[in-house]
């Protein structure tokens, strides 16, 4: 029986996803186990780089008119992301609660608002009061995603296709 050569065998290793997800580091850990670690750990810092994003706007602007319900500054819950592996694509999920991420509008028969999309990409209004009138936007999830990709080790990108004011 003729043996394979090493890059024989690491081409048929490609080949079998499953195999080479189910290959085992030195620490015990499968491939698919550190990959969804790697992601766990990208998506904390994520979560983290917006959080400080939404923390700095708290400290541009300080209302007059209106008291502040901080629902934003709290609706990023630090635990609440999610991962999934499908194939050769990674997903990092990472989600605002909505019980703190909507406010009342203003505006008589107005909708409520969703936050993180004012904040991050500003309004228009027909209210003639200060900060009411307009705004363009902090840019808190595209600055966030710059600050994160920044110290990014890994070949990952963000798609926002998906997201609800895109």
């Amino acid at each position: 029986m003729a043996h394979k050569s090493l890059q024989e065998q690491i081409s048929e290793l490609l080949k079998n996803k499953q195999k080479l997800e189910n290959l085992k580091f030195d620490n015990g850990k499968t491939l698919k186990a550190v990959t969804e670690d790697v992601l766990v750990d990208e998506a904390k810092k994520l979560r983290d780089c917006i959080q400080e994003r939404i923390d700095e706007y708290y400290k541009w602007y300080t209302p007059t008119t209106y008291k502040r319900t901080k629902g934003l500054k709290r609706a990023l819950d630090s635990n609440k992301f999610k991962i999934e592996i499908d194939g050769d694509t990674k997903f990092i999920r990472i989600s605002f609660n909505d019980e703190l991420s909507y406010g009342k509008s203003k505006l008589e028969n107005g909708e409520d608002g969703y936050k993180p999309m004012l904040i991050d990409k500003g309004w228009k209004s027909p209210l003639d009061k200060p900060h009411f009138l307009g705004y363009e936007g902090f840019d808190i999830i595209d600055d966030a995603i710059k600050d994160w990709e920044a110290n990014l080790e890994y070949d990952i990108t963000v798609d926002k296709s998906g997201w609800i004011y895109e």
